[in-house]
Parts: structure tokens; C-alpha cells; sequence
């Protein structure tokens, strides 16, 4: 499994390097996998599509990256969100402007959105 997570990560770090500088829309499948020189065959064996990768990103890097686990209340929940946000600005930037089913603006309001996500009832 540890290479399954080694490859996940570089078909990441292309999308979000990917998205820094070309919109979510003009960004292909085989563009992702072209920039961390992997078949798309590789791509689709870890994600569905690039909404999955980008999904994919949200939960593996925000998640673990801000413990919501270790919150006692949601005001220092809030603050770390938006720390971890201004630091990756400009993926997130560009991953809200997807809108649609699958979308990353999609996922994150049901990952937020009480009763089972981040900020449930009595948080704050």
C-alpha cells in the first residue's frame, strides 16, 4: 500500500502544481499524468477522474493536516482551516470555482455541513 500513497502523492503534487497556473477546465487527465510521467492507465487505477484526485487531495492534505480530532471547540478548528487555506491558496482558489456534481465546492460543503461534517451542532 505504501506505493499505492507514493504514487497518489505525485499524481497530486501535478494537479495542484497544474492548477496554480491553468483553470480546473483546461486541465486533462493526460495532462496530469504527462507532468509526473505516469500512464493514464496508473491515473485511473487510484481516482475516477480528475474531480476524484482533487477530492482525493482535500482529505488526504486539509484533513490530516489540520487534526480536526484534536479541536475542543470550532473557533480554533476555523482558524487552522483558514491558515492551511491561505497556504494553498492557489490550488483552493481554483478547485472552489468547480461547480457542478462531483465538484470540489460540492464535497467541501457536505465535508463542513452538520450533522456528520467538520462543524457539527454545540462546535462553537
Amino acid at each position: 500500500m505504501p506505493d499505492s500513497n507514493i504514487t497518489k502523492r505525485a499524481l497530486a503534487q501535478a494537479m495542484k502544481d497544474l492548477m496554480r497556473t491553468e483553470a480546473f477546465s483546461k486541465i486533462s487527465v493526460g495532462d496530469i499524468c504527462q507532468a509526473c510521467n505516469m500512464s493514464r492507465k496508473s491515473f485511473y487505477y487510484h481516482f475516477r477522474d480528475k474531480y476524484d484526485l482533487v477530492n482525493w487531495i482535500f482529505d488526504s492534505e486539509f484533513l490530516q493536516s489540520i487534526h480536526p480530532e484534536t479541536h475542543h471547540n470550532g473557533w480554533g478548528l476555523l482558524a487552522d482551516m483558514c491558515a492551511y487555506f491561505y497556504q494553498e491558496q492557489a490550488f483552493y482558489r481554483n478547485a472552489l470555482r468547480i461547480s457542478g456534481q462531483n465538484s470540489f465546492r460540492e464535497y467541501f460543503g457536505q465535508a463542513i455541513t452538520p450533522p456528520h461534517g467538520l462543524f457539527c451542532p454545540g462546535y462553537f
